[in-house]
């Protein structure tokens, strides 16, 4: 079994990427990962896009989150945006006890609207709004993180809530599904607990342990089997302590996907013609 220690800051997200308040959000992470270590977890997981600015790219914050790191004889799962190339992308990066970056996975699946904007040339004289958001780039390629105790799919944001990704993501090895997300964005309604659920669905399909990490929640733990194991309220800075099983068998749907479903579909479609054409 593995222990794990998920961190929710409980970011604004207004506050997220203004610079006056860098040293606020560093300090709430800081303190977080200083309660959690004292339960000696093994990995600790942090949210989407937690930290505020560029891993790879902002020296001072890299030499902030090696010193964080180094005092908790943990690995890490850390939310970071990345630039490279020209082109930005939403990533995940899995730093060693040292502080080293040992992994890095760019989301694949972009949120239209949000990340992404479909069709902005044509759409923007239009709908002005359209020029002022984010346009990161989609990555192409699935790529597990790997830790001594075992691979790790990280799955950022509302990744989680298609079947046919996720089931890939396993059937390359993955032992464990990690959803970090910031689902800020749906304030108090109940959108942040119906995108929680997903997870549900996913660990069942899979037979796998899902750790979901929320800046603002819902935060948790579901088991093999679906059952939630332990989980946060919604808008409170917080961090949970969980062991959690290994994944050690392939289901039928993580191997086949929709293909039942597929076959249900052409039976209905048989079971109609028959019938039609017998009148």
């Amino acid at each position: 079994m593995l222990r794990i220690a998920l961190l929710q800051g409980n970011i604004n997200q207004y506050m997220k990427w203004d610079k006056k308040y860098e040293r606020m959000i560093k300090e709430t992470y800081g303190e977080l990962v200083e309660r959690a270590v004292k339960d000696n977890p093994q990995l600790i997981i942090w949210p989407e896009t937690a930290l505020p600015g560029y891993l790879k790219r902002e020296s001072q914050l890299q030499e902030w989150v090696e010193k964080v790191v180094g005092k908790t004889n943990a690995y890490h799962i850390v939310g970071s945006p990345e630039y490279r190339e020209g082109d930005y992308y939403n990533a995940a990066f899995l730093i060693s006890p040292r502080g080293e970056i040992l992994g890095e996975y760019d989301k694949i699946h972009l949120v239209p609207f949000g990340e992404i904007v479909p069709l902005r040339p044509i759409l923007s004289p239009f709908i002005g709004v359209l020029s002022e958001l984010g346009d990161f780039s989609a990555a192409r390629e699935r790529k597990l993180l790997h830790t001594p105790f075992g691979s790790f799919a990280v799955l950022i944001c509302w990744e989680g809530i298609f079947p046919h990704l996720v089931r890939k993501f396993v059937k390359d090895g993955a032992d464990y599904l990690a959803n970090i997300t910031n689902d800020a964005w749906f304030l108090k309604t109940s959108a942040p607990f119906q995108h929680f659920v997903a997870s549900i669905f996913r660990a069942v399909e899979n037979r796998v342990s899902v750790i979901r990490v929320a800046n603002t929640g819902v935060s948790g733990f579901i088991d093999q089997y679906g059952r939630i194991t332990k989980k946060t309220e919604i808008f409170k800075k917080d961090y949970l302590i969980s062991s959690v099983l290994r994944r050690n068998k392939q289901t039928f749907y993580t191997n086949y996907g929709d293909i039942f479903a597929y076959l249900c579909v052409v039976l209905s479609i048989f079971c109609i013609a028959r019938r039609r054409f017998r009148w």
